[in-house]
């Protein structure tokens, strides 16, 4: 790394506050306090107002003054929650300058104002070029994920509240912040999609094409973060490349017209990318099914049907579900009472670090790649001794029942369980859900499940889709 001043100084530290910022919004957006949703808590809903404010502010500000009553719930209101209220607005405002300032670092590059530095040079180093990807990665993963991850209610009302108590003229990059906030008409666990989102919600702060485009060039062409030389085997290269995969699918929503029109690129970003990994983890938590999101994108979908198909599927839970077997052998092995000690380590480290790699590609494959979109409809990839599956088809739901309870698997996480003759309820996104009876354990990778046992409830998350199964 180079030393200060430098480009390089300047976009790791742009990145070191992208980073912070991810971290402050998930944060946050697991404790948004409920006085925001009227739904929940309507003590307040006389005094919270959205963006519909800001064309009648005078209509608004005389029907508080007209009655004692509100005057006081305003006041109150604004005691119990400013503080909250700040550090959301910090957040908000964060994010607006994080992109002015990634803009403006892209302008001085451009105009000289680094020595002998430019963007195309930093694109060519072994370093600089993980800080720009990342860069503009974070830039697009803090926009979607606060669409995600907040209701877009709640943050008009948040906005609307902080605006009023502090005035316009206090609040810097008050406009910025208010395109930003506004409404795109997608949901956190929309199954239908939203037309023109979220490239259209991106394009309220885009990025240059010609630069974007030099870092999707990049991509296409290199390892970004030197990870095949740890994966030898070439059945592993699109695990390999997972990261970067994660950040090309944001990436591409800054450039919508590849996924639209140009079908030669999209056929190299699959095949390099994608091949085998349909569905995907952007962000912590976050993952997506690229057969059910690049529907609407032409070419993106041309390239992605020549590639997965339901032999396919098929095939790759074949050759990942044979290999367990092998697979818990080894570890078990390995993992007998004095066994691993210094000396074998150091013979075996190969051996050892081969089976964990392999164990982490099966393990990965099988948990993310539980529903299968195929042209008439929905599949469940089953795992030997699922009980089986409950699958929106988007219509309805479809109970497939081979033991006494069975599982869910949803593109964005929701989903639900049915016992029959038991209890039944739906996983709602963002929350925990569920009971489970008897030895009834989950496989469900999301916002989270409860799972009641004989000794008490355990409460799992992590990755994306799921399910039920008794063992």
């Amino acid at each position: 790394m180079q030393e200060s001043g430098t480009a390089f100084a300047h976009i790791l530290l742009l990145v070191s506050r992208g980073q912070a910022l991810l971290a402050e919004l998930f944060r946050l957006s697991d404790k948004v306090p409920p006085v925001f949703n009227p739904e929940l808590e309507a003590k307040y809903a006389e005094v919270l107002f959205d963006f519909r404010y800001l064309k009648a502010t005078e209509y608004y500000e005389s029907k508080l003054e007209s009655e004692t009553r509100l005057l006081e719930l305003d006041d109150e209101f604004r005691e119990n929650n400013l503080p909250i209220l700040e550090r959301f607005f910090q957040l908000f405002e964060g994010i607006i300058r994080y992109y002015q300032d990634l803009m403006r670092f892209l302008e001085d590059l451009q105009e000289g104002m680094y020595i002998q530095q430019t963007f195309e040079g930093l694109l060519t180093d072994p370093e600089g070029k993980q800080l720009i990807v990342e860069a503009f990665y974070l830039h697009g993963a803090l926009l979607q994920l606060l669409d995600l991850r907040i209701d877009p209610l709640v943050k008009e009302r948040m906005v609307i509240s902080f605006y009023r108590f502090k005035g316009a003229t206090d609040i810097p990059n008050i406009d910025d912040v208010i395109k930003m906030c506004r409404a795109t008409g997608h949901t956190a666990g929309q199954v239908k999609q939203t037309h023109g989102y979220p490239e259209q919600y991106f394009a309220r702060f885009p990025l240059p094409v010609k630069v974007v485009r030099m870092v999707l060039g990049r991509i296409r062409l290199d390892d970004v973060y030197n990870q095949i030389r740890h994966y030898p085997n070439p059945e592993h290269r699109s695990t390999a490349l997972a990261q970067q995969a994660a950040y090309l699918y944001i990436l591409l929503y800054f450039v919508p017209d590849i996924l639209h029109d140009e079908t030669a690129v999209m056929r190299e970003i699959v095949d390099k990318h994608y091949v085998d990994n349909w569905v995907i983890p952007f962000s912590l938590g976050h993952t997506v099914d690229l057969s059910v999101e690049w529907k609407p994108y032409q070419a993106a979908k041309l390239a992605l049907d020549n590639v997965i198909t339901p032999s396919l599927a098929k095939k790759l839970q074949f050759e990942h579900v044979a290999r367990l077997p092998g697979l818990l052998t080894d570890l078990a092995s390995f993992l007998t009472e004095g066994v691993l000690t210094e000396e074998f380590i150091l013979c075996n480290h190969d051996q050892i670090l081969g089976t964990l790699r392999n164990c982490n590609v099966a393990i990965q494959w099988l948990m993310l790649h539980r529903v299968l979109r195929t042209g008439t409809g929905w599949r469940v990839l089953r795992l030997p001794g699922d009980s089986g599956g409950v699958l929106y088809t988007g219509t309805s739901w479809r109970v497939m029942r081979t033991g006494t309870v069975a599982g869910s698997t949803h593109r964005d996480g929701g989903g639900g369980f049915y016992a029959p003759g038991q209890r039944r309820g739906f996983y709602a996104p963002g929350r925990l859900a569920g009971y489970a009876r008897d030895r009834a354990r989950v496989l469900r990778f999301g916002a989270g499940a409860i799972l009641r046992t004989g000794t008490g409830r355990r409460v799992l998350c992590t990755g994306t889709g799921g399910g039920f199964y008794t063992p």
